[in-house]
C-alpha cells in the first residue's frame, strides 16, 4: 500500500480549526495496518481511481471538529479542499513517545498526490504487510532487490532507501533498552555513591554529638560490639525506609506517565528486594566507619567532653 503524508494540514469545519497530518492511502488501510473503522466506510477502488474528495477521520480529529455531531456525511476543508467524511477510525491511543495516533485524516493517496502535493510520481512510502507465516527476511531481500533494481542502482552503490522490518525494530528496542540500562545504571552508581558520603557523613556528625550518650552506656556495661549495632541498626532503618520511599516515588511516577502518556509499566518484586538489599550493602558499608569510631570510644574521655 502506497503512503504518502501531509504535515501541518489546516482542517475547518464552521469555525472549528485544527491542525493535524493527513495520510494519503489506498483501499488495502485496513489489511495493511489492522485498523478498522467504527462507523461509516472507507473509500472504494473507484472513488481511489477518480481521485474523489472524500476522508476517514480519526477520533481525536472528530471530537475537536464535530464534538457530539456525526460526522459522516458532512464537508470539512483540509488545505483549502472540500472532501466529505465517510467515516471514523477506530481509537488506537498515543505511543510511547507521546503521539497521537487519533490525531489524523486519511484521504486517497491519488487525491493527495493531484490535488495537493502536485506531484503524480513519488509517494513517502509503501507498506508491505505479508501472509501470516511468511518467511519475512527472504521477501524483505527480495523487496530489497526489486526496489534497487527500480531505482536503477548499480552494485557499488549503497541503498537511497530503507527498509523497516520487524528485524529493525526489534534491534532498534534492544540497542535502545541497552542504552537505557547503561544509562540508568550509571545514574544509580552516582546517586548511591552520593548517598553513602551523605550518610557517612551524617553518622560521624552524629557520633561526635553523642559522645557522651556512648561513654554512659560503655560506662554502665555496654560493650564495642553493642555501640557497634546499634549505629549499624539505625543506618539499616534509614536505608530500608530510603528504599521504601524510593519504591513509593517509583509507583506514583508510573502511575502518572499510564494515565498521561498510556505508557505501559510492570514492577518486578525481585526488582524491590534487590533494590532494599542494595541499600542495605550501601548503608552498612557507609555507617561502617563512623559505627567502629563510635565502639572505639575511651568512656571516660568520652564523658568528659
Amino acid at each position: 500500500m502506497p503512503v504518502l503524508y501531509v504535515d501541518d494540514a489546516q482542517v475547518y469545519y464552521r469555525g472549528n480549526i485544527i491542525t493535524t497530518r493527513v495520510y494519503g492511502v489506498s483501499t488495502q488501510f485496513e489489511e495493511a495496518w489492522n485498523w478498522y473503522l467504527i462507523e461509516g466506510r472507507l473509500f472504494s477502488e473507484e472513488e481511489l481511481k477518480l481521485k474523489k474528495n472524500v476522508c476517514v477521520i480519526g477520533l481525536y480529529v472528530k471530537e475537536e471538529l464535530f464534538g457530539i455531531e456525526d460526522p459522516i456525511g458532512k464537508m470539512i476543508v483540509v488545505n483549502r479542499l472540500t472532501c466529505k467524511v465517510l467515516g471514523v477510525l477506530s481509537k488506537r491511543g498515543t505511543t510511547p513517545t507521546g503521539r497521537n495516533l487519533d490525531d489524523r485524516i486519511l484521504m486517497p493517496y491519488t487525491t493527495i498526490m493531484a490535488k495537493i502535493n502536485h506531484d503524480l510520481k513519488y509517494v513517502n512510502s509503501i507498506r508491505i504487510r505479508f501472509e501470516k507465516g511468511s518467511d519475512v527476511e527472504r521477501l524483505v531481500e527480495e523487496v530489497r532487490k526489486l526496489l534497487r533494481e527500480k531505482h536503477r542502482l548499480s552494485p557499488d552503490q549503497s541503498d537511497d532507501f530503507f527498509i523497516l522490518s520487524p528485524k529493525e525494530i526489534i534491534r532498534f528496542l534492544v540497542n535502545l533498552t541497552g542504552t537505557l540500562v547503561l544509562f540508568l545504571g550509571f545514574s544509580s552508581v552516582i546517586s548511591l555513591t552520593v548517598g553513602g558520603f551523605v550518610l557517612a557523613n551524617l553518622f560521624l556528625l552524629s557520633v561526635n554529638e553523642r559522645k557522651k550518650e556512648i561513654g554512659i552506656r560503655r560506662a554502665v556495661g555496654g560493650r564495642k560490639r553493642d555501640i557497634l549495632f546499634q549505629f549499624l541498626i539505625e543506618g539499616w532503618i534509614i536505608s530500608v525506609v530510603g528504599a521504601v520511599l524510593g519504591f513509593v516515588l517509583a509507583v506514583v511516577g508510573a502511575y502518572l506517565l499510564t494515565f498521561i502518556a498510556q505508557f505501559p509499566i510492570k514492577f518486578s518484586p525481585v526488582a524491590f528486594f534487590f533494590a532494599v538489599l542494595v541499600s542495605l550493602i550501601v548503608g552498612t558499608v557507609s555507617i561502617l566507619n563512623p559505627a567502629l569510631k563510635a565502639a572505639k570510644l575511651n568512656p571516660i574521655e568520652a564523658i568528659r567532653e
